[in-house]
This record gives C-alpha cells, structure tokens and sequence, in this order.
C-alpha cells in the first residue's frame, strides 16, 4: 500500500497510489486511517461492507472517505485494511478492523470539511453549467475556516512573529473596503 501526505494552509492532504484506480482508494484510505492512529496496531477483527454510487472519479474519492469516517464514526471503530471494487458507477467495498480500546493512541482527528466544500463547489458550478451553457463560473476565492498562519503582531510594545490560529474566523487582510480605524483589527 503506497500514499503520501503534502501540505496544506490548514489541513494535510493525502495521495493514494495504485496501479488501478480501486488501489488509489484503498491507499488513500489507508493513509487516512494512518493520520488517525497507529494502523499497524489495529487488529482487523469486524469487516463492515459499504456501497455508494458515483460516476466521477474525484468524488468517489470524496465519497468514499467520507463513507469510511462516517462509519468509523458510526461505530466508534479505526479501520487498517481496505477493499474496494467498481462495477461502472456502483462501488462495493469492505473495511475491516475494530473497535477503539486501550493500546490505540489517537493522533489526530480527521474530517473532510474542506473536501465537501469543495464538492458542494463542483457540483453547484456544474449545475450552472447545465442550465447555462454559455456561463464562465469560475471559484474566485476558497478559504478554510480554520488556519494557522505566521503574522506579525505587537506584543509588550515590541513587533513579534507568532504563529496564529484562527477557528471560524479567517483574517481580512486589511481589505480597501474596512474603514480605517477598523483595519488594524479585521481578522
């Protein structure tokens, strides 16, 4: 099983690799599910089945994890090993492992929150593709809600480098359209 993790402004992404595209799945899923806990410590004792339907291969990607997430979710679980099989746009798949206990750490949390916003993007730009043809609808500007950024601030009277998080509220930038005694503030 092969993936990779990039960076990101507020998230980590992931990259699936596999000789076909079921593969690419299973190591994304894998890779997911690694970020969470140590995968090599989880036992795959309960198989739960899952199926969806999609033709788009991004948003199978999408769909897929979400379904997982949700399910482990569901079911206070951690997954280790994935299947999956495509038959056109109908999707079957397995995930086996087992329920969270003593002796499996959590690390991080993880939720697709910039992902389904990024759907509900696609899928409302190809809407207005259908109706309106000639349309040029482009996603001018995409930001996370949460964010973690180096700014200068001062502190103590003194111009200080500090890393900033920010949750629910990304930062304005001091945007023309602020009034001037508010820039200083805007996030």
């Amino acid at each position: 099983m092969s993936s990779s993790y990039f960076e990101h402004d507020a998230d980590i992404g992931i990259i699936g690799y596999g000789l076909i595209i079921e593969q690419s799945f299973e190591a994304a899923a894998h890779a997911v599910f690694a970020i969470i806990t140590n995968i090599e410590a989880v036992h795959p004792r309960t198989v739960v089945a899952l199926e969806f339907e999609e033709s788009d291969l991004e948003l199978a990607l999408v769909v897929w994890l979400n379904l997982i997430l949700a399910k482990a979710r569901e079911f206070s679980m951690v997954f280790s090993h994935f299947y999956l099989q495509r038959q056109n746009d109908h999707w079957h798949a397995k995930a086996t492992g087992e329920k969270w206990r003593d002796g499996l750490e959590r690390d991080v949390e993880v939720n697709c929150a910039l992902t389904n916003r990024q759907i509900l993007t696609h899928l409302t730009l190809a809407t207005f593709a259908g109706i309106y043809p000639q349309a040029s609808l482009e996603t001018l500007f995409d930001i996370s809600h949460n964010t973690c950024k180096e700014e200068q601030h001062e502190v103590d009277g003194k111009t200080r480098w500090l890393y900033v998080h920010r949750k629910e509220a990304p930062r304005a930038l001091s945007h023309p359209d602020i009034p001037g005694c508010r820039r200083a503030t805007a996030t």
